[in-house]
């Protein structure tokens, strides 16, 4: 069995860990058992858990002492004390077993000092308890209210500070040993009896009492002699916090600077965000490098569109500014390419800051030169073509030897050709950002890689190695930025959905829907609605998707990177109406996404395109451009062997499809065939002669009505018959069935 036990649990106030460790107690592993400590209850449906009797409580009352337990209590501690100052203790405690300690603790101290009568004492007050604990101890008290300022301490940092506020030398032991001896709810951290903490709920309370009964002063001067000793120590983000406190920010803002090189370096991006939540928040807002950081966050987590704004905010104060230091300009810069090469689209500019921070930059800053390379070859990808940008990267991958620097390099390698089509060279590359990955244990490294290898392989139609790939990238999926987070997960869907396993494919749905609310920025709820409607449209429900599809009106059009792109689902939806009106949504749409790969220099959606195009000329009867545009596809699929946009038709382009090219590019076809077969299987001998006509006159998109006056019958027996062909040919509705017919004959 495993217990994971989590105490403190008031101190999350972050919404999605409760949604995990609810979502763990949901679904847990055999034999797991989670037991959570709190002082309240945390935010899960506790009503529902209880009517099912899922979950077991123990609430404060059930932890108090009754009167024999109180005895057996002080029995063992060897202490003795009246029935009348135990029965007081009782009232006074109400049986809570830490204001008891407390007090018998109290008054073994106060022995030969001055009786303490318990009778004064009238409420359980957690100040009042404290007071006549510890802070009456003239041994240790002022020393134990200096120790509540930290949230851990040692006899060192204790010397330090007695030697600074009373001049006094090598007492920190002996002060620390007597808390240890009255038991004063002082915890050792380790078995060596170096580092203590106080227990969390007494050192707020002697924090609470230090702040109100000493000047201010007093304690800011503590907070800084603290940061002093923490940092010498090399304990920085904790010397940061105290200086902080002590109102010292300058201090605090240096130390930042050295921190926030080393998390971007290491992807700790958990710790940067705390660290950085340390600030306070009008100071983030108004501190140029701190509002940087809150941009490389926003960059990390997917809030795009907040990183543009803040970065173009932050042009005046940091790019235009003379006096800025190079190393903040030239982050900056990194994420001024981001906003020119997808907002903008201004590549030349994109290139220019990109060559800017890698100029400038200093060699410790690897995360943002890594990133400066990614926008780098991106632009000169769009610029000179795939085979010059690849060339400087490779050149680059030469010259530096940093895996942080390395494993951006190879990620915009993967990108280029991915943009290209080059899926062999891709495969290539991806693998070695695994094996840089696994290597230097760099798990964001190793799952881009992973991520890469599975669209690619998606790409080819290779869905048993794609499965493979994104659902060992499923497993690492946190390590990487949230764009990739949610393609790698949507692909995976896409992957189980040509699969047809439905109840993986759903899995991973209900995944996703946890991963966008987790996040800042909506665009990641429309990509999510438009990769419903992807699913919805391959299920044949058109209908539905189609009145969905104002969802996803405001998705920004920026370059086609990613492994699933709503645009071209956009359109396949229209295609799949055949309304005029839509055709003519659909022929705009295709127009600006044609522009768009143009401006990108983007092949890789070119066979997506030719293949919507083909669709429009033969929803318009158009047969010979339709052949035309379509062979054009086959063409591009053939010399990049990517089959999968021909997978993804709706089954009536799909049937088109089987009519032309296939003595042309036969290979192609025989793997098409081998995962969609072509010819239908249907078995119209189960179908009754009446049924037979009822499809026969569907197939001429005749109403039930209709149908029913040419055959004589009455509307409800059309619908019985065409209730019972539906479920014979494995149909959902009329135009399932027209869409399985289009390229069969009844004979």
């Amino acid at each position: 069995d495993l217990i994971l036990v989590l105490d403190d649990l008031h101190e999350i106030h972050d919404d999605d860990i409760h949604k995990l460790l609810y979502e763990a107690y949901r679904y847990p592993p055999k034999h797991f058992y989670l037991v959570l400590l709190a002082r309240h209850q945390p935010p899960w449906p506790l009503r529902r858990l209880r009517k099912k009797g899922w979950i077991r409580e123990i609430h404060p009352t059930e932890l108090l002492f009754e009167q024999n337990e109180l005895f057996m209590f002080n029995a063992k501690r060897g202490q003795k004390h009246s029935q009348e100052e135990l029965d007081h203790i009782m009232k006074v405690t109400e049986g809570w077993p830490a204001g008891v300690r407390l007090l018998l603790t109290s008054k073994q101290n106060a022995l030969g000092i001055g009786k303490i009568k318990y009778s004064n004492i009238e409420q359980t007050n957690f100040h009042d308890l404290i007071e006549y604990s510890g802070l009456n101890n003239p041994i240790s008290g002022e020393f134990s209210l200096w120790m509540s300022a930290f949230e851990k301490f040692n006899y060192e940092l204790g010397d330090f500070l007695l030697a600074k506020l009373e001049g006094k030398s090598n007492e920190a032991r002996e002060l620390i040993n007597h808390l240890l001896a009255e038991d004063l709810f002082i915890i050792p951290l380790d078995d060596k009896n170096y580092a203590y903490r106080y227990h969390h709920l007494i050192r707020e309370n002697l924090y609470a009492y230090f702040q109100a009964h000493r000047d201010s002063k007093m304690v800011r001067q503590l907070h800084a002699l603290g940061g002093d000793w923490f940092y010498s120590n090399g304990y920085a983000e904790t010397a940061l916090k105290h200086y902080l406190r002590a109102g010292e920010s300058s201090k605090a803002l240096e130390i930042f600077r050295d921190l926030k090189k080393s998390y971007l370096r290491e992807t700790n991006w958990g710790s940067f965000q705390s660290t950085l939540n340390l600030f306070p928040p009008e100071m983030q807002e108004q501190h140029r490098e701190l509002r940087l950081s809150k941009a490389w966050l926003s960059a990390y987590t997917g809030d795009l569109f907040t990183m543009f704004e803040v970065t173009s905010d932050l042009s005046p104060v940091i790019w235009e500014d003379p006096a800025t230091d190079p190393a903040i300009k030239s982050e900056w810069a990194v994420l001024e390419a981001y906003r020119q090469y997808n907002i903008v689209q201004d590549f030349k500019r994109s290139l220019k800051f990109s060559e800017y921070a890698l100029a400038n930059l200093p060699a410790d800053h690897s995360y943002a030169r890594g990133f400066a390379w990614i926008f780098l070859g991106g632009s000169l990808q769009v610029l000179e073509g795939t085979s010059e940008a690849a060339g400087r990267i490779r050149e680059g991958l030469k010259g530096i030897d940093d895996p942080q620097v390395n494993s951006h390099q190879l990620m915009i390698l993967n990108y280029i050709y991915w943009i290209d089509g080059k899926i062999p060279e891709l495969i290539r590359v991806a693998n070695m950002l695994v094996e840089l990955g696994k290597n230097g244990n760099n798990l964001e490294a190793e799952a881009n890689g992973l991520y890469f290898l599975g669209i690619a392989e998606y790409s080819l139609g290779n869905l048993v190695q794609a499965t493979t790939y994104l659902s060992a990238f499923r497993k690492l999926r946190f390590n990487t930025i949230a764009v990739h987070h949610f393609m790698g997960l949507a692909t995976l869907c896409l992957c189980n959905s040509l699969r047809g396993e439905e109840m993986l494919e759903n899995q991973i749905i209900e995944e996703l829907e946890g991963f966008v609310k987790s996040q800042k920025h909506p665009l990641f709820s429309l990509y999510l609605e438009s990769l419903r409607m992807e699913l919805l449209f391959r299920k044949g429900q058109f209908i539905t998707a189609k009145n969905r599809i104002d969802l996803i009106k405001d998705i920004p059009l920026t370059p086609f990177s990613n492994s699933y792109i709503p645009f071209i689902t956009k359109v396949k939806i229209y295609l799949s109406t055949g309304l005029e009106a839509d055709l003519i949504k659909a022929e705009k749409e295709i127009t600006r996404i044609d522009e768009l790969l143009d401006n990108t220099n983007n092949l890789r959606y070119k066979i997506d395109l030719e293949l919507l195009r083909s669709q429009v000329h033969f929803l318009k009867g158009e047969e010979g451009p339709g052949e035309a545009h379509l062979k054009a596809a086959l063409a591009l699929a053939n010399v990049y062997q990517v089959i999968v946009p021909f997978l993804e038709m709706d089954q009536n382009g799909y049937s088109i499809l089987g009519s032309y090219g296939k003595s042309d590019f036969p290979d192609i076809f025989k793997k098409l065939n081998a995962l969609k077969p072509f010819e239908d299987s249907l078995d119209f001998s189960i179908l009754t002669g009446r049924e037979k006509q009822v499809l026969e006159l569907i197939l001429q998109n005749l109403s039930n009505k209709e149908i029913g006056n040419k055959l004589f019958i009455s509307e409800k027996t059309v619908k019985r018959h065409a209730g019972n062909l539906f479920k014979k040919l494995g149909a959902k509705s009329r135009y399932e069935v027209i869409l399985k017919m289009s390229d069969l004959s009844l004979t």
